[in-house]
This record gives structure tokens, sequence and C-alpha cells, in this order.
């Protein structure tokens, strides 16, 4: 890396982003230090390593913490360089594809790159073109409609574009992610991928899958920086003024859910809120009793943060541990809302502002998360997002339908 006559290896300041993501000890040193500090995460970092590897030795491997990474991130997909393509820029959008073409995950099993470098073609055809071939990919077709994003409600219905179509060009602030490869989501449980009948002129795509549940209430936005959660209760009178914002989250959704009839435990809540815990085995890996150690840990650490006048305070390495743990994975869930159903699930989706009453919830066959749709016209779908739904992530929705015959399950969108 140059900057003026002075240079540094790029393996240096690639290794220096790894410890500044895997140790938040280190991160918030350096941040007292020199203030507000960005930096590529290691996942994106990852990314890199899809060059050269026919090399025996290379700089991807020549420092311990990059070693890591190589080692834990070594499975890619185009879908996954695209994705982190969108925050770059180029004066011809269609060079967020096209640049990537040479990279080994842009190639089919016999070498092939999955689209051409084709400037006659525009770039609302060449992402239709991408997406259709990345569908008939075993290991990029799961991924295609999750990596969808809309900028708004707006774009969504009256955009002009296929709802179901990546636009690989079109960059927006960073939210969380509900798939990853890695996670443990099974939503489909075993189905085989789903089967596409190509879009016709309409730019309509048939899917196998089924709706089983609606949404009957929106939470308000949750907003979560690097230090804290706040959320506001609709009725204020109703909650303490020491009050943490994560009970007041929690408070909200138990009162709602019981005016509806429904009930939600509290330990779901922030299950929901953590997605899960996806970087682990299962949904059950984290247990109640862990999960609420965790998060009383985070809360004796907000309670020290809006204290004033406070010095000092008994803290153990394991408490202070488990709270930055906490506070770390709720982070993505920045503006993120919590939706019920008519069936009494509760669910999370990073772009909350997408979503509205009488949104469905639909089970894709093939994906590993479950998708929400907004009805149009004549039977047909918008796709609005991926998400993720308590108790629809293991793939028992799909086991209520043991033993039907579900081939005939499709779902059109738009």
């Amino acid at each position: 890396m140059l900057w003026g006559s002075a240079s540094v290896d790029i393996a240096d300041v690639l290794e220096i982003c790894v410890w500044l993501d895997l140790n938040r000890d280190f991160y918030l040193t350096i941040r007292r230090i020199i203030g507000s500090i960005r930096y590529r995460s290691r996942k994106s970092i990852a990314l890199y390593f899809q060059y050269n590897t026919n090399r025996s030795v290379s700089w991807q491997q020549s420092r311990v913490g990059l070693a890591f990474v190589a080692a834990r991130y070594k499975d890619q997909t185009l879908c996954k360089v695209l994705r982190a393509s969108r925050s770059l820029k180029a004066t011809d959008p269609r060079d967020h594809v096209y640049a990537f073409l040479g990279c080994p995950v842009a190639k089919d099993g016999e070498g092939r790159t999955l689209v051409d470098a084709d400037y006659t073609s525009s770039i609302h055809d060449l992402n239709i073109r991408l997406a259709c071939a990345l569908m008939k990919s075993l290991t990029e077709g799961p991924l295609v409609l999750s990596a969808v994003y809309h900028r708004s409600r707006e774009s969504l219905l009256n955009g002009g574009y296929p709802s179901w179509v990546p636009a690989w060009h079109v960059s927006g602030r960073r939210f969380g992610r509900i798939m990853d490869p890695r996670y443990w989501y099974r939503a489909s449980g075993s189905t085989k991928f789903f089967a596409t009948i190509s879009p016709d002129e309409e730019g309509l795509l048939t899917v196998g899958g089924f709706v089983f549940d609606k949404v009957v209430w929106i939470s308000n936005t949750i907003q979560h920086d690097r230090e804290s959660l706040s959320y506001i209760h609709p009725n204020p009178t109703v909650r303490g003024s020491d009050e943490l914002p994560i009970d007041t989250l929690s408070d909200h959704v138990v009162q709602t859910a019981t005016g509806l009839g429904l009930a939600i435990r509290r330990e779901v809540i922030v299950r929901t809120l953590m997605q899960g815990y996806p970087a682990e085995r299962s949904n059950e890996s984290v247990s109640d009793e862990r999960q609420k150690e965790h998060l009383e840990a985070y809360k004796k650490k907000t309670r020290v943060a809006r204290s004033s006048g406070v010095k000092a305070v008994e803290w153990t390495a394991r408490e202070k541990q488990h709270a930055l743990r906490f506070e770390e994975d709720l982070h993505p869930m920045n503006r993120s809302k919590l939706f019920l159903t008519v069936n009494g699930r509760l669910w999370i989706l990073p772009r909350g502002d997408l979503v509205e009453f009488g949104d469905i919830c639909c089970i894709i066959f093939g994906a590993t998360v479950p998708f929400l749709l907004t009805r149009v016209k004549d039977g047909r779908h918008k796709l609005v997002s991926d998400c993720y739904i308590h108790g629809a992530m293991d793939g028992a929705v799909v086991q209520q339908f043991a033993g039907s015959d579900l081939s005939d399950r499709r779902i059109i969108i738009e």
C-alpha cells in the first residue's frame, strides 16, 4: 500500500484489520487513541483469497491472522464477492459484475464464466442473465434471492425491476445479513433447491414453495450503534425512567402479543434479536441459562455506561467477555424491526422499513432461510427480503407437511 513516498506491506494492513475484527478489546484500545476507525472485516478480507490459489506460498498465508481467515473462510461464492463489490465505485455499473469474471468462483465446472462480458447488454439484462445463471448452480442458487436489496418500499413496488433479481450495482447502507452458507439454518429441511422456470418477457419467476404465515404487528425501529441499543415505546408512560432499552423492547413485544392473544416468552425475544445465534451449531446450542448470563452481563455494562459519576465497577473477565460478545451480536440488527404473525411467530428483519401489515412469510424449497413476500395481483408476489423467523429456521414448517405431495406447490414472483 502506497501513501505518498511511504509504503507498507498490504499483508500487514489486512493483518491489523483481522485483529481489530476479532479482538474487541484491541479495537476499543486503538479507538481511544486515534478516535473513530474503520476497517475491513475478516469476511471481506477473505474475498481476496480466491485469487492466486494455485501458489504454494502466498501473502494470504504470510501472517497468523490472515492464515486463520484463509482456513476459516476458504469456501467462497460469487454471490459473496459481488455483494462485497456493491460498496465500490465504477464508472460503468456493469463492471460491478464484469470486473470479477476472472475470479475462479465466477466459472462453472467446465471453466466457463457464468456470463460473458457483453457491453452491448444493458445493466438490466445483465443482472437478469446473471441471476438465472447463478440459480442453476448448486452452490450459488440458494444464495441468489438472499442477495436481493431494495432501497425502499416504493422501489420494491414501483422500481420497474424484477423484485427477485439482485442489482449488484446498487449500493446501500450496511445492514445485518440473515443468510450465510456457514450458518445452521435449514428452513426448507432437506428438500432440493427449487426448480426455476425461465422468466418470460414480463420477468416472472416461478419457484417451488408455499406460504405459511402473515404479518399482524410491526415494532418500532430498533437502533443500535457500536455501544448501545435504543428503542422507543409508543406509550412512554408505561415504562420507568431507568428502564433499559432492551427491557423496553421486550415489554412492548410481550404486551402486544398478549393483546393479540399470543404467547411470546422473553427468552424467545432475546433469541430472535440474536437471530438464533447463527454461528452456533443449532438454535439449541445456546441454552436459556447461558443466554440469560450473557444478557445480564450486557445489562450491567449498559447500566454502568448510563450512570454518571461511576468511577469503577467490579467486573470479572467472564462478565466482560459476555457483555462485549452480546453487544457485538446485537450491532447488525441496527435499524431492524420485530414482527408478530397470525400464528404467533416472532421474527426479525434487518430492513424493517420494507415491511407492511399483511405481508406473507414463505418457504422456498432448497433455500436455507424463509422469505417475506407481498401480494400484488393475479396470484403474483414481490420478494421483499429473507428473514429470521423463530421456530421456522430448522425445517419445522416443512415437517408439518410430512407425507404430503409438495411437488405442485408453486410461487410466482415478479
